[in-house]
């Protein structure tokens, strides 16, 4: 392990940074300066750091060479990548109900979930690795204070992403070798605590993938369910520049669709989908190839509906800001392919989204729950019609608060029944 701190962000000058204000549901993001507030930006700081608290313990593990394609049946080496994690034990131990996971989302790190885990810290040993090339596991970001300006060339790590099932894989390890090492080294035994993965965004996009396992990575037995929060399912529909909103959402739409005549449309419109599909998806993929950085700054103000909270996400060192055209593809593929195969997603699942989101599409998150809201007697959609923001643990006090209430219900009720008896979808233990 390396040696951790408590950093507190010292304020240098005024605060320019416009914020966006509180916002219902459809209405476009309004700003205010952040001087109408009345508020010392000083008095934030600590939601805004790395660690959760003084009691939150940092390490770092170094992931295996080799990972396997599901899709393609093949086996890639990379070489390896050291990543870094946080984690925290209840002070009282005899109060530990379960093993909570939260999974990033693009561009973020594990220090944005800080309301998630003041909510359910006392019950739960909660842990959180920073994605592959995101946050510190980003040799860029790595050394940086709250208060340093990340590097433009940040993003570069993304582009050595060459599927993303890397991602599902750094996951896989950190649950199956790095968690229960860590646990077992304390007499908990790793396989009697109920474990629930809470997947944001992107990191959504990699719960649901690892849930569904494949030959080489299988869940652990004592995975009890998932909480997704506005999953990636769907690219951004928020896109304000033309060449962005044509090579992220047509190429999305491209691959999608290629080759696909389910749905009842005319035959001469399938015709025609499939032809431009066969002319379009070569050029969008050899487009994918140059590593064109995509800039990400437009998806400020969707963030939140919480004025501090933009301010928190404007000044945050570990956010990256821009991202290569060749990672987004990757993931625009694993958006399909998940596609296709979410159905077979059993596992209870709680699944909050803005429909007014425009960071992700909430669309995907509809289609989602449509198909599997009846795979478990347990699964629950929420979708919170009172806000656009895309990080809902980091909305306004009142949204996110509520949906924290309702986080806390709905984990009540699975472990009550996971105590009990087994229920359908979920392996027996």
């Amino acid at each position: 392990m390396f040696s951790g701190r408590l950093v507190i962000l010292s304020c240098r000058g005024a605060v320019t940074a416009l914020l966006v204000g509180a916002a219902l549901s459809a209405p476009p993001a309004q700003s205010v300066n952040a001087e109408e507030t009345g508020r010392a930006v000083s008095d934030f700081v600590p939601e805004w750091t790395w660690l959760w608290d003084t009691q939150t313990e940092v390490g770092e593990f170094t992931v295996p060479s080799t990972y396997h394609d599901r899709k393609h049946g093949r086996t890639h080496e990379r070489g390896s990548v050291l990543l870094r994690y946080q984690l925290r034990f209840p002070a009282e131990p005899e109060r530990i109900r379960g093993l909570m996971v939260l999974v990033p989302g693009l561009d973020q790190h594990s220090g944005r979930y800080r309301y998630f885990v003041e909510r359910f810290r006392d019950e739960f040993i909660i842990a959180s690795c920073d994605t592959r090339f995101m946050g510190r596991s980003n040799p860029e970001l790595a050394g940086l204070q709250p208060g340093d300006i990340p590097p433009a060339d940040a993003h570069h790590g993304l582009r050595n992403i060459r599927k993303f099932f890397y991602v599902i894989y750094d996951l896989d390890e950190f649950v199956m070798e790095v968690l229960p090492r860590e646990i077992e080294e304390r007499g908990i035994e790793f396989e009697t605590l109920p474990l629930i993965l809470v997947g944001h965004s992107l990191g959504g996009l990699a719960v649901m993938d690892y849930v569904l396992g494949n030959d080489h990575n299988v869940p652990p037995r004592n995975l009890a369910g998932v909480i997704l929060s506005s999953p990636a399912l769907r690219p951004p529909r928020g896109v304000p520049s033309f060449f962005q909103r044509v090579i992220i959402n047509y190429n999305y739409h491209v691959n999608a669709s290629f080759g696909s005549n389910t749905e009842q449309r005319t035959l001469a419109l399938v015709t025609y989908e499939q032809l431009r599909d066969i002319v379009m998806t070569p050029i969008f993929y050899l487009t994918s190839l140059t590593r064109t950085p995509v800039d990400a700054e437009w998806a400020t103000q969707w963030v939140t509906d919480d004025p501090w909270e933009q301010i928190g996400f404007q000044t945050d060192p570990l956010t990256i800001r821009r991202n290569p055209l060749n990672f987004i593809y990757q993931v625009q593929e694993h958006m399909i392919e998940i596609r296709d195969l979410e159905r077979s997603i059993t596992y209870p699942y709680l699944l909050f989204y803005s429909p007014s989101d425009h960071i992700v599409n909430p669309i995907g998150a509809e289609e989602f729950a449509s198909r599997t809201l009846n795979n478990n007697p347990h699964n629950r959609v929420v979708p919170a019609a009172d806000t656009y923001s895309h990080e809902l643990f980091r909305a306004r006090p009142a949204v996110r608060n509520r949906l924290l209430g309702v986080a806390e219900e709905w984990v009540d009720e699975l472990l009550t029944a996971w105590n009990n008896e087994p229920w359908p979808g979920v392996p027996a233990r």
